[in-house]
């Protein structure tokens, strides 16, 4: 079932540590629906393992292996990711940078889009209905979706 434009994005990931991740039983299947990025597989892996993460400051990701465990919450809100349609890195022109909640997605501005786009995924999972204006666009809560330009 296809929900969203980011179907790249949006992959299984299945887990598996008999004795500490705890399964469905039964056939059941346990699933976790908070955001999980690519950048947090590392520093679940190293909590898992308990090695500590060599230059902590420089890694992005978000260790969710407590999740993976069974505890509750969500550790990451935002996702901050850029797609470049496989161009050569050392060309920014047309490479799409966005960041999304399970609620909202803010598109940085581009070329194709000088304004930058605003989603409500709740409700334009596919980004079908056309941008919001900024005259309808919710103030509370989408500080965390400014889209950085990379360091």
């Amino acid at each position: 079932c296809i929900r969203d434009r980011d179907i790249g994005l949006h992959v299984p990931l299945v887990a598996s540590c008999p004795g500490l991740i705890p399964f469905g039983g039964g056939g059941n299947v346990r699933s976790y629906e908070g955001l999980v990025d690519v950048t947090d597989v590392f520093p679940t892996i190293c909590e898992a393992a308990g090695i500590a993460i060599p230059n902590p400051e420089s890694c992005d990701g978000i260790s969710f292996w407590s999740q993976l465990c069974g505890a509750p919450g969500e550790p990451r809100k935002v996702i901050y990711t850029w797609y470049n349609g496989n161009i050569p890195a050392t060309d920014q022109s047309r490479t799409l940078r966005y960041a999304f909640t399970k609620e909202f997605k803010r598109y940085a501005p581009h070329p194709n889009f000088p304004k930058g786009r605003f989603f409500e995924l709740r409700t334009d999972p596919m980004e079908q209905d056309g941008d919001w204006g900024s005259a309808r666009r919710p103030r509370q809560g989408l500080r965390c979706l400014r889209v950085r330009r990379p360091r």
